[in-house]
């Protein structure tokens, strides 16, 4: 849980950086910068906060057998400051430069890892050091790089801005409300276990969860190809490209439903060969049950695209409150159905759940929308 120290801060920077621009006035481009500060501000603080903390466990109360969890906790939360330029290089749409950076990152740690158990006495911390900290040290060059970026593309340094108190206010709650979106996919997964526990053997479950980990790379695929469209289309928005926004949307749309209706019928067809060549043994699930994965990880998948033109148009909070009462309600319905009809009831339940919250979504949002646009 401890990479999630960021209570979703990051994010609350997309659309606000892809707004950069060349053309952008002075006044606005400081504004910007204004907020990448008070953001950095904000992880520096919660950065701060949980070393202490950790520090504090470490010394007093952690066992010697957990020493090396306490590190690599410690070394997570040095580098939660230190990763917000990835989301800076991400709402400037240059998605690559940051994947360049991280994956550079990981690539040298696991390379001195390699060369210190060539040459070195092991030391299972020593090695955490290195498998977090360099990664953490790559991206303070890539912190770097990318703030001399801005001064040259757009002409600002960002080390002129200070940290604001309203700005600080105001990420910080819709932080939160990201955090909230980070969170409930996590709660409704663990909630599904202890429900399944409830009702099905181990067997049953790991049965279900090999196969249910199948269909999601469905909608893990369509957030790889579809989540650089966020800082676009908020950027469109907002240069009052509104006609090439919603040709987007409509094309993603189009797209994610052709290719996941695909791909979720030859998972439906193929599922028990393709489970039975991953783990080496033979795990069969009903076709009600294949046929209900099947359907969630189409819906998933749309309603993957629904959250990110949400986010492009600012309507973060309307997000959060909406989960935190579906997740609640889907819950209750979901114990309830279990008692009644068993495995097959909780997944469909979930069919049901995600269908009706993406209806209801949509329709929501248009009214929003609809409200802003007149005002």
């Amino acid at each position: 849980m401890i990479a999630y120290g960021d209570l979703g801060l990051g994010a609350t920077l997309v659309n606000i950086v892809s707004r950069f621009s060349k053309n952008s006035v002075t006044a606005e481009k400081k504004h910007i910068c204004d907020n990448i500060v008070s953001v950095f501000f904000l992880l520096c603080t919660i950065s701060i906060f949980l070393i202490l903390i950790l520090s504090f466990l470490k010394f007093l109360f952690i066992e010697d057998g957990y020493i090396s969890i306490v590190w690599a906790c410690l070394l997570v939360a040095f580098g939660i400051p230190l990763s917000l330029y990835q989301r800076i290089l991400f709402g400037l749409q240059r998605s690559h430069l940051s994947n360049a950076w991280s994956t550079g990152g990981k690539l040298i740690s696991l390379a001195l890892i390699w060369l210190a158990s060539k040459h070195l006495v092991s030391n299972p911390i020593g090695f955490l050091i290195i498998l977090l900290g360099t990664p953490a040290l790559i991206n303070i060059i890539g912190s770097l790089h990318t703030i001399h970026t801005i001064k040259v593309d757009f002409e600002i340094k960002i080390s002129n801005s200070r940290p604001d108190k309203v700005l600080i206010k105001k990420n910080l709650r819709t932080g939160l409300s990201y955090f909230v979106l980070q969170l409930v996919p996590f709660i409704e997964q663990g909630m599904d276990v202890a429900i399944l526990s409830i009702y099905a053997s181990s067997v049953e479950i790991a049965t279900l969860d090999i196969h249910s980990k199948l269909f999601m790379y469905i909608p893990a695929l369509v957030s790889v190809a579809a989540f650089p469209l966020w800082p676009a289309i908020s950027k469109a928005y907002h240069e009052k490209d509104n006609v090439w926004a919603n040709n987007i949307i409509r094309f993603a749309y189009f797209g994610t439903i052709t290719v996941t209706i695909v791909l979720s019928s030859l998972f439906f067809i193929n599922s028990e060969i393709i489970v039975t060549s991953w783990v080496k043994k033979e795990l069969i699930i009903s076709e009600s049950v294949k046929l209900a994965l099947s359907i969630f990880a189409v819906m998933s998948s749309i309603s993957l695209i629904q959250s990110i033109l949400l986010n492009a148009k600012n309507l973060v909070a309307f997000q959060a409150k909406f989960y935190i009462t579906y997740i609640v309600i889907l819950i209750i319905i979901k114990i309830f159905i279990g008692s009644l009809l068993g495995i097959q009831g909780i997944v469909w339940a979930g069919v049901v759940g995600i269908s009706t919250r993406v209806v209801i979504m949509e329709i929501m949002s248009r009214r929003m929308l609809k409200l802003t646009n007149e005002k």
